[in-house]
Formats: C-alpha cells, structure tokens, sequence
C-alpha cells in the first residue's frame, strides 16, 4: 500500500505535487476549525444550561425565604399582638405568588411534579396563619396563640 502511494506521488508532475503538499496544511487548519467550533458551541450550551439551573436554585431559595418570612412575620404578631407586625407577612405572602409563579416557569415537567407537593404543603401553611391571624383579630388570641405554640412543638 505505501509503495503504490509512494509511486503514485512519484509519478505526478511537479504542478500536482506542490498543489497537494499546499492542501495538506489547509485541511489540518480547516479540521482544527471544525472541532474548535463544535466545542465552542458545547461549551456555549453547557454555560446556558448552569445558568438556567443557577437561576433555578436562586428562584427557589427565595421562594424558601419568603416562606420563612411569613412564618416570622405571623410569629411577631402573635407575641405582640399588633397589626402593624403583619406588615412583613403580608409583604412576604404578596412576592410569594410572583415568586412561585416565576419558579414553575424555570422547572422542566417533572420538577413541576415535585414542586406541586411542595406548593400544596406551603398553601396549607399559609391558609393556616391566614385563620389563625382571622382568630386573633376576633379576640381568640390565646386559643390561637396555644394552637400555634402546638404546632411549632410538633415540628
């Protein structure tokens, strides 16, 4: 086999050879170029799917804050009793919604079945307070008060 590509090389006139030995370079470079392109746009596709799973994770850790928030909001009105104490609750519970909103247009299909559980237990939390804050504003404060310390004991 090298033998007949060696006189077939032999053979070509000086013209063809010089062309041929000129292409050899051309294709290396041109090969480079391709596999430079394809891990340019890998590595473009792999810095777009970070982003979209850090976004993700950002959107949730403050969904899980907002949760947090209402649940200290609801706690300092219930030690002091004064309406003006609700204001972080109900800042919290209004960004929620939008929150919660923003994050199941970031989860794939199946994230978003797992998120429904989570949504489900956090709209049960919040219709909790809500009827406990609706208790204390009827003067019911200590009967809420010993429901909401019972439930903190069972967490």
């Amino acid at each position: 086999m090298y033998k007949h590509v060696a006189r077939l090389f032999n053979n070509l006139p000086i013209h063809q050879k010089l062309l041929l030995i000129s292409t050899i370079p051309l294709a290396s470079l041109i090969l480079v170029s391709v596999v430079a392109y394809v891990n340019v746009q890998s590595f473009s596709q792999d810095e777009e799917r970070l982003n979209n799973l850090y976004l993700t994770q950002k959107t949730a850790a403050q969904y899980m804050r907002l949760v947090v928030d209402i649940e200290s909001g609801f706690r300092g009105y219930v030690l002091t009793e004064d309406a003006r104490d609700l204001k972080p609750y109900q800042e919290a519970l209004e960004h929620l919604r939008e929150v919660e909103q923003d994050l199941k247009e970031r989860l794939s299909e199946s994230q978003q079945e797992h998120f429904k559980d989570a949504e489900a237990l956090v709209t049960q939390f919040v219709a909790e307070k809500e009827a406990l804050i609706r208790g204390f504003n009827r003067a019911e404060s200590r009967a809420c008060f010993s429901i909401s310390k019972k439930g903190e004991d069972e967490r």
